[in-house]
């Protein structure tokens, strides 16, 4: 077993929430000798949420949200929004209700998360900077909906893709290549599309 391990068994042995949360992306991601085991990972995620962890909460409803288990991600975000009201819950949250027909609750919820999130307001975002590839999904998400751009939602699809563009050159030049490499395709569609 790593010091690092070592060193945050013994910070969760004395009740350090934190410690149980970083201890479970070292599982959930695999790190520092340890095999990926969601299951373990899942499990000290579980334990910090309840002990009140917010980026605990945020985390597993990505992972149910992963798991297309929608109803135990919403449990997890709308708990970390009605205890902590965390930005990035509302975020993921108004993507689920987005998807799931609530289009205006959906779009109000991401609008408050990206709000919050600038603002540094987050618990569980510290650059308050929106990911290109989630300004990106969420571009691709409005376009999507054939509803939503009939009633106008252009102009919303537009204010995403602009993001997306403007916080590419905040990202180091490698992970700038990395969204460039991966999403190119999709930015240059959503160009073709809105502009």
């Amino acid at each position: 077993m790593s010091q690092k391990i070592e060193e945050l068994k013994n910070q969760i042995s004395q009740g350090n929430i934190e410690a149980m949360v970083q201890l479970g992306g070292l599982y959930y991601y695999g790190d520092d000798g340890i095999e990926p085991d969601q299951s373990t990972a899942v499990d000290y995620y579980w334990q910090a949420a309840t002990a009140g962890s917010v980026r605990a909460m945020v985390l597993l409803g990505r992972h149910y949200q992963k798991l297309h288990n929608y109803s135990e991600a919403k449990r997890w975000f709308e708990e970390a929004i009605r205890k902590h009201d965390e930005p990035q819950a509302k975020l993921e949250l108004g993507i689920i209700r987005f998807n799931y027909g609530e289009t205006d609750a959906g779009l109000n919820l991401i609008n408050e998360g990206i709000a919050g999130i600038e603002s540094g307001n987050s618990s569980v975002i510290f650059d308050k900077l929106i990911h290109p590839h989630q300004s990106l999904s969420i571009c691709l998400l409005l376009l999507s909906n054939v509803e939503y751009r009939k009633a106008g939602g252009d102009k919303e699809a537009r204010k995403f893709l602009d993001k997306t563009m403007d916080n590419l050159p905040k990202l180091s030049s490698a992970e700038e290549a990395e969204i460039r490499e991966r999403f190119g395709d999709q930015i240059e569609l959503a160009k073709r599309i809105l502009y």
